[in-house]
Protein backbone atom coordinates (compact mmCIF):
# COMPACT_ATOMS: atom_id res chain seq x y z
CA UNK A 1 0.00 0.00 0.00
CA UNK A 2 2.79 2.43 0.85
CA UNK A 3 4.36 1.69 -2.54
CA UNK A 4 1.07 2.39 -4.27
CA UNK A 5 0.83 5.70 -2.43
CA UNK A 6 4.05 6.77 -4.15
CA UNK A 7 6.71 5.85 -1.57
CA UNK A 8 9.36 3.18 -1.36
CA UNK A 9 8.70 0.22 0.89
CA UNK A 10 10.65 -3.03 0.93
CA UNK A 11 9.89 -5.34 -1.97
CA UNK A 12 8.77 -8.79 -0.87
CA UNK A 13 8.33 -12.28 -2.27
CA UNK A 14 6.50 -15.25 -0.81
CA UNK A 15 8.66 -18.36 -0.71
CA UNK A 16 8.49 -21.87 0.67
CA UNK A 17 11.49 -22.79 2.79
CA UNK A 18 13.15 -26.18 2.94
CA UNK A 19 15.94 -26.44 5.53
CA UNK A 20 18.21 -29.51 5.58
CA UNK A 21 15.56 -31.41 3.70
CA UNK A 22 12.78 -30.42 6.08
CA UNK A 23 9.80 -28.36 4.89
CA UNK A 24 9.43 -25.20 7.00
CA UNK A 25 6.42 -23.51 5.42
CA UNK A 26 5.68 -20.16 3.74
CA UNK A 27 7.90 -17.19 4.54
CA UNK A 28 8.25 -13.67 3.21
CA UNK A 29 11.60 -12.73 1.67
CA UNK A 30 12.10 -9.03 2.25
CA UNK A 31 14.58 -6.32 1.26
CA UNK A 32 16.57 -4.61 3.96
CA UNK A 33 16.33 -0.88 4.59
CA UNK A 34 19.32 1.10 3.35
CA UNK A 35 20.19 4.13 1.20
CA UNK A 36 19.98 3.32 -2.49
CA UNK A 37 18.50 4.92 -5.58
CA UNK A 38 16.02 2.04 -5.65
CA UNK A 39 15.38 1.92 -1.90
CA UNK A 40 15.58 4.89 0.49
CA UNK A 41 16.55 7.52 -2.06
CA UNK A 42 18.88 9.74 -0.06
CA UNK A 43 22.49 10.79 -0.49
CA UNK A 44 25.18 8.55 0.96
CA UNK A 45 26.94 10.11 3.97
CA UNK A 46 30.66 9.48 4.28
CA UNK A 47 32.61 9.62 7.54
CA UNK A 48 34.62 12.53 6.07
CA UNK A 49 31.49 14.70 5.64
CA UNK A 50 31.48 16.60 8.92
CA UNK A 51 31.04 20.27 8.07
CA UNK A 52 28.50 22.63 6.54
CA UNK A 53 26.27 21.34 3.78
CA UNK A 54 28.09 18.01 3.61
CA UNK A 55 26.91 16.72 6.99
CA UNK A 56 23.23 17.52 6.39
CA UNK A 57 22.35 14.13 4.90
CA UNK A 58 21.37 11.56 4.25
CA UNK A 59 20.23 9.95 7.47
CA UNK A 60 17.86 7.15 8.44
CA UNK A 61 16.68 7.06 12.05
CA UNK A 62 13.94 5.19 13.86
CA UNK A 63 11.92 4.73 17.04
CA UNK A 64 12.72 1.16 18.04
CA UNK A 65 14.67 -1.00 20.45
CA UNK A 66 17.59 1.08 21.66
CA UNK A 67 20.66 1.23 23.84
CA UNK A 68 22.63 4.20 25.09
CA UNK A 69 25.28 3.62 22.41
CA UNK A 70 22.85 3.28 19.47
CA UNK A 71 20.46 6.15 20.15
CA UNK A 72 19.82 9.54 21.68
CA UNK A 73 17.13 10.73 24.08
CA UNK A 74 14.47 13.16 22.88
CA UNK A 75 13.99 16.33 24.90
CA UNK A 76 10.23 15.76 24.81
CA UNK A 77 8.09 13.16 26.57
CA UNK A 78 4.99 11.39 25.22
CA UNK A 79 1.73 13.29 25.81
CA UNK A 80 0.60 13.06 29.47
CA UNK A 81 3.44 10.63 30.26
CA UNK A 82 6.22 12.75 31.78
CA UNK A 83 7.99 9.71 33.24
CA UNK A 84 8.34 7.99 29.84
CA UNK A 85 11.11 8.69 27.35
CA UNK A 86 11.42 8.62 23.57
CA UNK A 87 14.63 7.48 21.89
CA UNK A 88 15.78 7.91 18.30
CA UNK A 89 18.02 5.13 16.98
CA UNK A 90 20.75 5.63 14.37
CA UNK A 91 19.97 3.36 11.41
CA UNK A 92 22.14 5.02 8.76
CA UNK A 93 24.95 5.76 9.21
CA UNK A 94 25.13 2.83 11.60
CA UNK A 95 25.97 3.58 15.25
CA UNK A 96 29.56 2.39 14.85
CA UNK A 97 30.04 4.48 11.68
CA UNK A 98 28.31 7.78 12.37
CA UNK A 99 30.73 10.51 13.46
CA UNK A 100 30.30 12.77 16.47
CA UNK A 101 29.74 15.77 14.21
CA UNK A 102 27.00 13.93 12.31
CA UNK A 103 25.38 12.86 15.58
CA UNK A 104 25.30 16.47 16.77
CA UNK A 105 23.77 17.59 13.47
CA UNK A 106 20.93 15.05 13.23
CA UNK A 107 20.13 15.35 16.93
CA UNK A 108 19.97 19.12 16.55
CA UNK A 109 17.78 18.94 13.45
CA UNK A 110 15.25 16.61 15.08
CA UNK A 111 15.26 18.77 18.20
CA UNK A 112 14.52 21.85 16.05
CA UNK A 113 11.57 20.01 14.51
CA UNK A 114 10.26 18.87 17.89
CA UNK A 115 10.66 22.33 19.38
CA UNK A 116 8.82 23.92 16.44
CA UNK A 117 6.03 21.33 16.73
CA UNK A 118 5.75 21.68 20.50
CA UNK A 119 5.68 25.49 20.43
CA UNK A 120 2.46 27.54 20.40
CA UNK A 121 3.44 28.80 16.92
CA UNK A 122 3.56 25.24 15.50
CA UNK A 123 0.91 26.01 12.85
CA UNK A 124 2.99 28.84 11.34
CA UNK A 125 4.04 27.76 7.85
CA UNK A 126 7.35 29.66 8.04
CA UNK A 127 8.65 28.93 11.53
CA UNK A 128 6.46 25.98 12.57
CA UNK A 129 6.96 22.27 12.01
CA UNK A 130 6.46 22.50 8.22
CA UNK A 131 9.87 24.14 7.98
CA UNK A 132 11.44 20.80 8.95
CA UNK A 133 8.85 18.12 8.08
CA UNK A 134 7.86 16.52 4.78
CA UNK A 135 4.17 16.64 5.64
CA UNK A 136 2.91 14.52 2.74
CA UNK A 137 4.95 11.52 3.89
CA UNK A 138 3.60 11.88 7.44
CA UNK A 139 0.03 11.93 6.12
CA UNK A 140 0.52 8.77 4.05
CA UNK A 141 2.28 7.01 6.91
CA UNK A 142 -0.59 7.96 9.22
CA UNK A 143 -3.12 6.61 6.74
CA UNK A 144 -1.47 3.22 6.21
CA UNK A 145 -1.00 2.67 9.95
CA UNK A 146 -4.51 3.77 10.85
CA UNK A 147 -6.02 1.73 8.04
CA UNK A 148 -4.27 -1.35 9.47
CA UNK A 149 -4.70 -0.20 13.10
CA UNK A 150 -1.07 -1.16 13.65
CA UNK A 151 -0.38 -1.49 17.38
CA UNK A 152 3.32 -0.79 16.85
CA UNK A 153 2.88 1.65 13.99
CA UNK A 154 3.61 4.88 15.83
CA UNK A 155 6.03 3.68 18.50
CA UNK A 156 8.23 0.81 17.25
CA UNK A 157 9.80 0.03 13.87
CA UNK A 158 9.01 3.65 12.97
CA UNK A 159 11.46 4.88 10.33
CA UNK A 160 12.34 8.42 9.25
CA UNK A 161 14.80 9.67 6.67
CA UNK A 162 16.40 13.00 5.83
CA UNK A 163 18.22 13.87 2.63
CA UNK A 164 21.04 16.37 2.22
CA UNK A 165 20.14 20.06 1.99
CA UNK A 166 20.48 21.72 -1.39
CA UNK A 167 21.43 25.25 -2.33
CA UNK A 168 17.93 26.65 -1.81
CA UNK A 169 16.09 24.43 0.65
CA UNK A 170 16.37 22.24 3.72
CA UNK A 171 16.28 18.48 3.31
CA UNK A 172 13.15 17.83 5.38
CA UNK A 173 12.52 14.85 7.66
CA UNK A 174 10.19 12.36 6.00
CA UNK A 175 8.37 9.30 7.29
CA UNK A 176 9.21 5.86 6.02
CA UNK A 177 9.75 3.38 4.85
CA UNK A 178 6.72 1.54 6.24
CA UNK A 179 7.86 -1.55 8.15
CA UNK A 180 6.62 -4.28 10.51
CA UNK A 181 2.90 -5.07 10.29
CA UNK A 182 2.67 -8.35 12.17
CA UNK A 183 0.48 -6.68 14.82
CA UNK A 184 -1.80 -4.99 12.29
CA UNK A 185 -4.88 -5.81 10.22
CA UNK A 186 -6.85 -7.45 13.04
CA UNK A 187 -3.95 -9.42 14.48
CA UNK A 188 -3.51 -8.07 18.01
CA UNK A 189 -5.89 -9.01 20.80
CA UNK A 190 -4.52 -6.46 23.28
CA UNK A 191 -4.67 -2.68 23.68
CA UNK A 192 -7.72 -2.57 21.35
CA UNK A 193 -5.66 -3.74 18.39
CA UNK A 194 -8.48 -6.03 17.24
CA UNK A 195 -11.09 -3.27 17.05
CA UNK A 196 -12.15 -1.72 13.77
CA UNK A 197 -12.89 1.48 15.67
CA UNK A 198 -10.64 4.00 17.44
CA UNK A 199 -7.30 5.56 16.56
CA UNK A 200 -4.01 3.70 16.68
CA UNK A 201 -2.09 6.95 17.25
CA UNK A 202 -3.96 7.29 20.57
CA UNK A 203 -2.42 4.06 21.88
CA UNK A 204 -1.15 5.92 24.96
CA UNK A 205 -4.74 6.55 26.07
CA UNK A 206 -5.61 2.86 25.80
CA UNK A 207 -2.42 1.30 27.19
CA UNK A 208 -0.86 4.06 29.25
CA UNK A 209 1.29 1.69 31.27
CA UNK A 210 2.85 -0.03 28.26
CA UNK A 211 6.62 0.39 28.28
CA UNK A 212 6.50 1.83 24.73
CA UNK A 213 4.59 5.09 24.38
CA UNK A 214 3.95 7.12 21.23
CA UNK A 215 5.80 10.45 20.79
CA UNK A 216 3.75 13.64 21.09
CA UNK A 217 4.10 14.41 17.36
CA UNK A 218 0.89 12.78 16.15
CA UNK A 219 -1.36 14.32 18.79
CA UNK A 220 0.04 17.74 17.97
CA UNK A 221 -0.28 17.35 14.21
CA UNK A 222 -3.95 16.46 14.63
CA UNK A 223 -4.44 19.83 16.36
CA UNK A 224 -3.53 21.70 13.17
CA UNK A 225 -6.57 22.27 10.89
CA UNK A 226 -4.29 22.69 7.89
CA UNK A 227 -2.82 19.25 8.53
CA UNK A 228 -6.19 17.54 9.10
CA UNK A 229 -7.62 19.20 5.98
CA UNK A 230 -4.70 17.89 3.91
CA UNK A 231 -5.17 14.49 5.56
CA UNK A 232 -8.87 14.47 4.69
CA UNK A 233 -8.23 15.35 1.05
CA UNK A 234 -5.53 12.71 0.73
CA UNK A 235 -7.77 10.06 2.30
CA UNK A 236 -10.62 10.90 -0.08
CA UNK A 237 -8.23 10.78 -3.03
CA UNK A 238 -6.86 7.36 -2.03
CA UNK A 239 -10.34 6.00 -1.37
CA UNK A 240 -11.09 6.48 -5.06
CA UNK A 241 -8.31 4.12 -6.13
CA UNK A 242 -5.59 2.65 -3.91
CA UNK A 243 -7.86 2.27 -0.88
CA UNK A 244 -11.17 1.48 -2.55
CA UNK A 245 -12.78 -1.53 -0.87
CA UNK A 246 -13.24 -3.48 -4.13
CA UNK A 247 -9.58 -2.93 -5.04
CA UNK A 248 -8.37 -4.03 -1.59
CA UNK A 249 -10.61 -7.10 -1.62
CA UNK A 250 -9.37 -7.99 -5.08
CA UNK A 251 -5.76 -7.72 -3.88
CA UNK A 252 -6.46 -9.93 -0.85
CA UNK A 253 -8.15 -12.49 -3.09
CA UNK A 254 -5.21 -12.47 -5.51
CA UNK A 255 -2.74 -13.22 -2.71
CA UNK A 256 -5.01 -15.92 -1.28
CA UNK A 257 -5.22 -17.51 -4.72
CA UNK A 258 -1.47 -17.26 -5.28
CA UNK A 259 -0.86 -19.09 -1.99
CA UNK A 260 -3.67 -21.56 -2.60
CA UNK A 261 -1.47 -24.62 -3.03
CA UNK A 262 1.27 -23.57 -0.62
CA UNK A 263 -1.12 -22.86 2.26
CA UNK A 264 -2.12 -26.55 2.33
CA UNK A 265 1.51 -27.58 2.78
CA UNK A 266 2.10 -24.75 5.27
CA UNK A 267 -0.80 -25.61 7.56
CA UNK A 268 0.04 -29.31 7.36
CA UNK A 269 3.47 -28.38 8.71
CA UNK A 270 2.01 -25.87 11.17
CA UNK A 271 -1.54 -27.04 12.08
CA UNK A 272 -2.75 -23.80 13.65
CA UNK A 273 -5.94 -23.07 11.68
CA UNK A 274 -8.64 -22.60 14.31
CA UNK A 275 -6.04 -22.72 17.10
CA UNK A 276 -5.18 -19.66 19.20
CA UNK A 277 -1.70 -18.33 18.44
CA UNK A 278 -0.58 -15.14 20.16
CA UNK A 279 -1.95 -12.56 19.61
CA UNK A 280 -4.92 -13.77 17.51
CA UNK A 281 -8.22 -12.09 18.36
CA UNK A 282 -11.53 -13.89 18.75
CA UNK A 283 -13.41 -15.37 17.05
CA UNK A 284 -10.69 -17.50 15.46
CA UNK A 285 -11.73 -18.69 11.98
CA UNK A 286 -11.68 -22.44 11.48
CA UNK A 287 -10.56 -22.49 7.83
CA UNK A 288 -8.22 -20.67 5.45
CA UNK A 289 -11.22 -19.28 3.56
CA UNK A 290 -12.64 -18.14 6.89
CA UNK A 291 -9.43 -16.24 7.66
CA UNK A 292 -9.62 -14.44 4.31
CA UNK A 293 -13.28 -13.58 4.79
CA UNK A 294 -12.70 -12.33 8.34
CA UNK A 295 -9.84 -10.05 7.24
CA UNK A 296 -11.96 -8.55 4.45
CA UNK A 297 -14.86 -7.97 6.83
CA UNK A 298 -12.62 -6.31 9.41
CA UNK A 299 -10.96 -4.13 6.77
CA UNK A 300 -14.31 -2.99 5.37
CA UNK A 301 -15.51 -2.07 8.85
CA UNK A 302 -12.25 -0.25 9.54
CA UNK A 303 -12.48 1.82 6.37
CA UNK A 304 -16.11 2.68 7.02
CA UNK A 305 -15.21 3.86 10.53
CA UNK A 306 -12.38 6.06 9.25
CA UNK A 307 -14.68 7.46 6.54
CA UNK A 308 -17.09 8.54 9.27
CA UNK A 309 -14.58 9.79 11.85
CA UNK A 310 -11.54 11.25 10.08
CA UNK A 311 -11.29 14.94 11.02
CA UNK A 312 -10.74 17.77 8.57
CA UNK A 313 -12.53 19.32 5.65
CA UNK A 314 -11.66 18.86 2.02
CA UNK A 315 -12.86 21.75 -0.12
CA UNK A 316 -12.69 22.34 -3.86
CA UNK A 317 -9.41 24.14 -4.64
CA UNK A 318 -9.37 27.76 -5.71
CA UNK A 319 -7.02 27.74 -8.66
CA UNK A 320 -4.25 30.35 -8.61
CA UNK A 321 -0.94 30.68 -10.39
CA UNK A 322 2.04 32.97 -10.56
CA UNK A 323 5.29 33.29 -12.47
CA UNK A 324 8.52 33.01 -10.50
CA UNK A 325 10.54 34.55 -13.33
CA UNK A 326 9.89 37.46 -15.68
CA UNK A 327 6.92 37.07 -18.05
CA UNK A 328 8.40 39.58 -20.51
CA UNK A 329 11.05 37.59 -22.33
CA UNK A 330 13.02 37.16 -25.54
CA UNK A 331 12.41 34.30 -28.02
CA UNK A 332 13.96 31.09 -26.74
CA UNK A 333 13.71 32.07 -23.07
CA UNK A 334 11.75 30.20 -20.40
CA UNK A 335 9.30 31.13 -17.67
CA UNK A 336 8.88 29.22 -14.42
CA UNK A 337 5.26 28.99 -13.28
CA UNK A 338 4.04 28.03 -9.79
CA UNK A 339 0.72 26.54 -8.72
CA UNK A 340 -0.31 28.63 -5.68
CA UNK A 341 -3.87 27.30 -5.46
CA UNK A 342 -5.51 27.36 -2.06
CA UNK A 343 -6.66 24.11 -0.41
CA UNK A 344 -5.00 20.74 -1.09
CA UNK A 345 -4.43 20.00 -4.78
CA UNK A 346 -4.09 16.33 -5.77
CA UNK A 347 -3.54 16.92 -9.47
CA UNK A 348 -3.12 19.78 -11.89
CA UNK A 349 -3.21 20.35 -15.63
CA UNK A 350 -1.50 23.34 -17.23
CA UNK A 351 -2.05 24.56 -20.76
CA UNK A 352 0.53 26.81 -22.43
CA UNK A 353 -0.57 27.71 -25.97
CA UNK A 354 2.54 28.66 -27.95
CA UNK A 355 4.88 27.23 -25.30
CA UNK A 356 7.08 24.15 -25.13
CA UNK A 357 5.88 21.91 -23.68
CA UNK A 358 2.30 23.01 -24.31
CA UNK A 359 0.91 21.09 -21.30
CA UNK A 360 2.22 19.99 -17.91
CA UNK A 361 1.09 18.30 -14.70
CA UNK A 362 4.01 19.60 -12.60
CA UNK A 363 3.69 21.98 -9.69
CA UNK A 364 6.47 24.25 -10.98
CA UNK A 365 6.83 23.83 -14.75
CA UNK A 366 9.43 25.62 -16.89
CA UNK A 367 8.02 26.61 -20.30
CA UNK A 368 9.99 27.87 -23.30
CA UNK A 369 8.58 30.36 -25.82
CA UNK A 370 10.27 30.61 -29.21
CA UNK A 371 7.99 32.93 -31.20
CA UNK A 372 7.20 36.63 -30.53
CA UNK A 373 3.67 37.32 -29.33
CA UNK A 374 1.38 37.35 -26.28
CA UNK A 375 0.34 34.07 -24.69
CA UNK A 376 -2.27 32.96 -22.19
CA UNK A 377 -1.80 30.40 -19.40
CA UNK A 378 -4.47 28.08 -17.99
CA UNK A 379 -4.36 25.96 -14.83
CA UNK A 380 -6.92 23.36 -13.77
CA UNK A 381 -6.42 22.45 -10.08
CA UNK A 382 -8.22 19.34 -8.80
CA UNK A 383 -8.68 17.24 -5.69
CA UNK A 384 -11.01 14.49 -4.56
CA UNK A 385 -14.05 16.77 -4.32
CA UNK A 386 -13.75 18.90 -7.44
CA UNK A 387 -11.70 21.22 -9.61
CA UNK A 388 -11.29 24.90 -10.46
CA UNK A 389 -9.84 26.63 -13.50
CA UNK A 390 -7.99 29.91 -13.93
CA UNK A 391 -6.86 31.50 -17.20
CA UNK A 392 -4.44 34.42 -17.29
CA UNK A 393 -4.90 36.07 -20.68
CA UNK A 394 -1.87 37.52 -22.46
CA UNK A 395 0.19 36.64 -19.40
CA UNK A 396 3.47 36.07 -21.27
CA UNK A 397 4.93 38.57 -23.71
CA UNK A 398 7.70 37.48 -26.08
CA UNK A 399 9.48 40.40 -27.79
Amino acid sequence: LFNNMGHWAARTRFCEVVLNGGYQGVYVLCESIKPDSNRVSINKLDTTENTGYFKTGGYIIKNDYWSTTTSWLSNYHPVDHPTFDVHFVYQYPKPNNITDSQKVYIQGFVNQLETALYDSTFRDTLIGYKKYMGVGSFIDYFIVNELSRNNDGFKKSVYFHKDKDDSVSIGKLKMGPAWDYNLAFWNANYCSGDLSTGWAYQFNNVCGTDSWQIPFWWDKLMQDPNYTNELKCRWLQLRQNVLSIPRLNSFIDSIASYLGEAEVRHFTRWPIIGVYTWPNPNPIPTSYAGEISAMKTWLTNRINWIDANLPGTCSIPTAALTAMTSTSICPGDSVRFDDISTVTVDSRLWNFPGGTPSTSTAGHPYITYNTPGSYSVTLVASNAVGSDTITMSNYVTVN
